[in-house]
């Protein structure tokens, strides 16, 4: 028998990941209906550091046979594996629709996945630290672009703002925008551009420098933290499309 403890995780875990395109879907019948009626034993290496997108079909489906017995507690396995790797996206950007081969990045310290650009885009790890730079290096003439995420715990939601903008002071940035948003995630954004030290206003130019941060809620003094780091050209650009990739941002609890 599960502890009351498994057991609520458990229904954590399917109320959760309802919400998947139908590629997914069919993959997790094919899995359910595999663990729950096999005919043939594979042996199979899988990943376990993966959570889950499930669909509210199949979710009724292992409730129904047996969601608190072994054999039950195995098809919840199987389900954390059911996130496609790679998948292809349509993109738009400065108005125009593109395609994009799109790869799951997941890390278990941090607790997320996202998915990102693969064409245009890699991860790196720095301690605590994920970063979303660009596969290619843009060029010597060109500002630096690129996305951190990262984690920031035992801190009020005041508090957190507070260090972003102090942040934004140390970078020599103005703030000109502080609000709570639903999109590309839901959670409050605060953006600066690069000040003209001269004037004491905003630097005009295409290659002024903003640094925007996107502060999430996962509970009570635990927060993600997102900071896009463009020049004024590319954010519809390079900004759009780091947006896109946020779409695709889950947090593991």
């Amino acid at each position: 028998m599960n502890s009351e403890h498994e057991d609520e995780q458990i229904k954590k875990l399917l109320k959760r990941w309802t919400d998947v395109d139908e590629s997914i879907q069919q993959h997790t019948w094919e899995k359910i209906d595999d663990q729950l009626f096999p005919t043939v034993r594979k042996n199979k290496y899988r990943k376990r550091n993966l959570f889950v997108a499930i669909t509210t079909g199949a979710a009724i489906c292992i409730i129904m046979l047996g969601l608190f017995t072994h054999q039950g507690q195995a098809v919840v396995e199987e389900i954390k594996d059911l996130f496609v790797s790679e998948k292809q996206e349509i993109i738009e950007i400065e108005g125009n629709k593109e395609e994009a081969d799109v790869k799951l990045q997941a890390n278990e310290s941090l607790d997320f996945v996202i998915y990102i650009d693969e064409d245009g885009y890699k991860m790196e790890y720095d301690d605590d630290i994920a970063r979303i730079i660009t596969k290619e290096p843009l060029g010597e003439m060109y500002p630096d672009v690129y996305m951190e995420i990262f984690q920031v715990i035992g801190q009020s939601k005041n508090e957190v703002i507070n260090t972003i903008k102090d942040q934004l002071e140390d970078e020599k940035m103005i703030i000109f925008r502080e609000e709570e948003v639903s999109d590309p995630l839901e959670g409050t954004i605060i953006s600066g551009i690069e000040e003209d030290e001269a004037t004491g206003d905003f630097r005009a130019g295409w290659d002024s420098m903003i640094n925007q941060y996107l502060l999430v809620e996962v509970s009570d003094q635990q927060y993600f933290v997102i900071k896009q780091v463009y020049f004024q050209e590319a954010a519809e650009g390079h900004g759009a499309r780091f947006d896109h990739m946020l779409q695709s941002f889950e947090i593991i609890h």
